[in-house]
């Protein structure tokens, strides 16, 4: 028996029957066992202490006066927003990612809890060099051969990576984007304990269903600790760009032979963030240059959802460079959606009967894509709401995604929350620097010829 296992043998096994593993495998197995255990315990402990508050406040609500009712409500959402938020910045990790995230769905959260997550956009502390160096060589091995130089001050730092300049022999400089070490291992518990609370929420309130949008978030967020499948994302994406498709827009090359699973090799871009360029031009009273930028971020994604059916679904402010030339990059192809030709279609439609503003064509595109209602009186609710958008007017809430899913009766198909995310992105971009941006002028462009291409393309062939 290794002298490593000495301690296991009061178990009372001969010393075949024990494992063979060093005691410090074991340890560290153990160690990571024990940490998802607690990540996980912590986060359903957060999800009930929410969901007993607001059932009791349900209950209270039928015998409280309307304003006591909504004065409770209110100091719920304030309490539980800084439970969550204390939470998500004590643990960080993969849970951080998914604060993130949900801190652009206001789709899905009340607007405090919005509010609360939103400045953990960016406070990632990078890890130490030494650990990121580790990994390079982990998975690199002779291949770091090919470096003349990596810069040990990260880039920028998220919180499943981070990325690091580097230069290669031929004096090529890169950027390397380097997965933490722990970054598979907490999503993983993460995102099980996400999806279990949305069920939990479901079962505490029944008209509810965020269990199905939760699911599928979780699905594509686990997605972005596969390198291999975001390179592959980048160079599709890359060819999508390609010829100038959106004039103005572009996607930075993927160097397949120096990534890795855990490693990503990409051409570095010299760029200032999008948000960083936009608060400069405000500050010079430069209001046609920032519609110029806003526009390219809207035809671009209007290009990827409409024409391509393949869509960057992280519209993070870090996600888009702007090069000294104006030109507008995307990088970070980590969480991305594919939609089927025909659920493309049924947007096209929806883009365009939005566009002449048909009622009657609205409806009908809706119901192509997806969205379902549970009564009448939600089937009433969504007239209301196509009415509203056919005519123009957005009355109380601020994007018509929002009105449809922030009413339990209505129900968008689940394939659409990473578009509902994209979406919401876009609606408080242009809100904040782009408020009167003429949008069917923006979108024309995109959206004629590709309906045009649509219309004009033989019916599918009936199955057999």
């Amino acid at each position: 028996m290794p002298a490593a296992l000495a301690p296991l043998a009061w178990l009372g096994l001969p010393d075949d029957a024990l494992p063979t593993l060093p005691i410090q495998d074991w340890l560290r197995a153990a160690r990571g066992l024990a940490l998802e255990t607690d990540r996980t315990v912590r986060v359903h402990a957060l999800i009930l202490r929410l969901v007993a508050g607001y059932r009791a406040q349900a209950l209270a609500a039928s015998v409280l006066p309307d304003f006591a009712s909504r004065a409770l409500l209110d100091l719920l959402h304030a309490r539980g927003a800084s439970d969550v938020r204390a939470t998500v910045e004590e643990m960080h990790g993969a849970l951080l990612k998914l604060a993130q995230l949900l801190s652009t769905r206001t789709d899905l959260l009340p607007e405090p809890y919005a509010r609360a997550l939103a400045p953990l956009q960016d406070r990632v502390a990078p890890r130490p060099f030494g650990e990121v160096e580790k990994t390079l060589r982990r998975e690199l091995g002779d291949g770091l051969a090919a470096f003349t130089w990596i810069d040990d001050e990260p880039l920028a730092a998220a919180s499943i990576a981070q990325v690091h300049r580097a230069r290669l022999a031929s004096g090529e400089e890169i950027v390397l984007k380097v997965q933490h070490r722990t970054a598979r291992r907490l999503l993983r518990a993460d995102l099980a304990a996400f999806t279990r609370g949305a069920w939990i929420m479901d079962q505490a309130f029944p008209p509810s269903r965020q269990a199905p949008l939760a699911e599928e978030l979780a699905t594509h967020i686990a997605r972005e600790v596969d390198f291999v499948a975001e390179a592959a994302s980048a160079a599709r994406m890359r060819d999508g760009f390609a010829d100038d498709a959106v004039p103005g827009v572009r996607v930075p090359a993927i160097l397949p032979e120096l990534s890795t699973q855990r490693v990503l090799a990409m051409e570095y871009v010299a760029g200032e963030r999008l948000t960083d360029v936009l608060a400069r031009l405000r500050a010079d009273g430069d209001q046609a240059a920032i519609e110029r930028l806003v526009t390219l971020v809207v035809q671009a994604y209007a290009h990827q959802i409409l024409r391509c059916g393949f869509f960057q679904a992280d519209p993070h402010p870090g996600n888009f460079l702007v090069e000294s030339d104006g030109t507008l990059c995307l990088i970070d192809f980590g969480c991305c959606k594919e939609f089927p030709s025909e659920r493309r279609d049924a947007f096209l439609k929806l883009g365009a009967a939005l566009m002449i503003r048909n009622a009657d064509a609205i409806r009908t595109a809706l119901a192509d894509a997806g969205f379902r209602v549970a009564d009448v009186a939600a089937e009433e609710r969504l007239a209301e709401l196509v009415a509203r958008a056919a005519s123009g007017t957005s009355g109380r809430s601020e994007s018509p995604f929002e009105d449809f899913v922030a009413n339990l009766g209505i129900h968008p198909p689940t394939d659409v929350a990473l578009l509902g995310r994209v979406f919401l992105a876009l609606g408080g971009l242009l809100r904040t620097w782009a408020p009167r941006l003429n949008l069917p002028v923006v979108l024309a462009p995109i959206l004629l010829p590709a309906v045009l291409q649509t219309s004009s393309r033989p019916p599918a062939a009936p199955a057999p």
